[in-house]
């Protein structure tokens, strides 16, 4: 596979670990919103075609929101991805 296809988005409130986690710390998880953190959702797709229909099961079947799918091409120079264009 040269290129990987990760879906990222926002879980339910209530089926996110990191927020359960910092609402048991400050004991109340109801006024939590996780608009600042995204969640790596899936990563086995091997199309971006198969990408698109994962993502679309999340979001419709399971309170995904803010559902994107980052791809990453391993034929390309992986140090040039991260380097700032001037």
């Amino acid at each position: 596979m040269t290129k990987e296809y990760i879906i990222w988005g926002l879980p339910p409130v209530d089926k996110c670990t990191y927020c359960q986690e910092i609402g048991r710390i400050i004991g109340d998880v109801s006024m939590l919103t996780h608009a600042n953190h995204e969640t790596v959702l899936y990563t086995l797709a091997e199309t971006l075609k198969e990408a698109n229909r994962v993502m679309e099961v999340l979001t419709s079947n399971h309170g995904i929101t803010n559902a994107h799918i980052q791809t990453i091409d391993f034929s390309e120079d992986l140090a040039t991805m991260w380097k700032i264009q001037n």
